[in-house]
């Protein structure tokens, strides 16, 4: 059985904090918060997402024109998706970052207005979704696809295999 609940913690990044510290404090103050809602003592999983840019975290734009800035400073180079999952079960509790690479293509100040337009960039990190409009950007990447748009099915997958808490089951077809 399983159940999804939101948690309500500040996710502002500390000044100088790198993505993956920052990552893993939100991610323990997911798990914490999960923790104090759970009416029973089921596992808890939870993930969140950072896009980094020179070491710089690009959340979810405010406005326009911090939109455009980072699309002008993803246009045509290589970022950094980070989607940490956090996962406690009893006592014990296993942390694990994945990191993935990502190439878009040149960003041109029409398709930056035009993606803008579409209402989609507003609550994403970095300002896109790689699993909707945003995808038209990107030309490469190294690493896991499930994990850039926020929940990295494989690494889960085998977590929860782990700690025997999932099966595929399959019909032999």
């Amino acid at each position: 059985k399983s159940s999804c609940t939101e948690v309500d913690i500040d996710e502002s990044v500390h000044p100088g904090e790198l993505a993956e510290d920052y990552l893993n404090r939100i991610i323990y103050k997911k798990l914490a918060a999960a923790k104090q809602k759970a009416t029973k003592p089921y596992p808890i999983l939870v993930a969140d997402t950072a896009v980094v840019k020179n070491h710089h975290i690009l959340g979810k734009p405010k406005d326009y024109q911090q939109f455009s800035e980072f699309m002008r400073l993803l246009s045509n180079t290589w970022h950094q998706v980070i989607t940490s999952i956090g996962f406690s079960i009893g006592d014990q509790v296993h942390y694990e970052p994945v990191i993935s690479d990502v190439l878009f293509d040149e960003i041109t100040p029409k398709q930056m207005k035009d993606y803008w337009e579409t209402k989609e960039p507003f609550d994403k990190a970095g300002g896109y979704a790689i699993q909707g409009l945003g995808a038209v950007f990107v030309k490469q990447i190294r690493g896991s696809y499930s994990a850039i748009m926020g929940l990295p099915v494989y690494e889960i997958y085998q977590l929860l295999t782990k700690y025997n808490l999932v099966k595929i089951h399959t019909t032999g077809h």
